[in-house]
């Protein structure tokens, strides 16, 4: 529910709405439309005019959720896309690690051979 503002104006009616439910000693799950539409007024100039119905989707958590779909964001597509990229990203850099861990081990048992070269032929026969 856009309710015909953009985002910022939207997170300042509900700041004063918040601030007028807690002057009246309730909490935001009592924010109603009416509060809503009270501090709207105050912000916008009009009030928004959400029923009950429209006001308990916008405050849907599962609806919220939804909502989040830009980059990064929380939506249960994005989440999943973000899963792919980063198993994706795993999976290389543990191959990526096990090849440096094994061109690791190799140099190190060819230091070790050539040490071992340079020993016995410094050694008196």
């Amino acid at each position: 529910v856009t309710a015909g503002i953009d985002y910022r104006t939207a997170y300042r009616v509900v700041g004063q709405a918040v601030r007028a439910a807690s002057l009246q000693g309730l909490s935001g799950r009592d924010i109603n439309s009416a509060i809503l539409d009270e501090a709207a007024a105050e912000i916008c100039g009009h009030p928004l005019n959400l029923n009950e119905t429209e006001l308990a989707q916008a405050l849907d958590p599962r609806q919220i959720v939804a909502t989040r779909q830009a980059v990064g964001g929380a939506a249960p597509a994005e989440v999943k896309a973000m899963a792919k990229s980063f198993t994706t990203q795993a999976n290389h850099l543990r191959a990526k690690a096990k090849k440096a861990k094994t061109h690791f081990a190799q140099t190190e048992q060819n230091l070790i051979t050539q040490a071992k070269s340079l020993i016995a032929a410094s050694s008196p026969a």
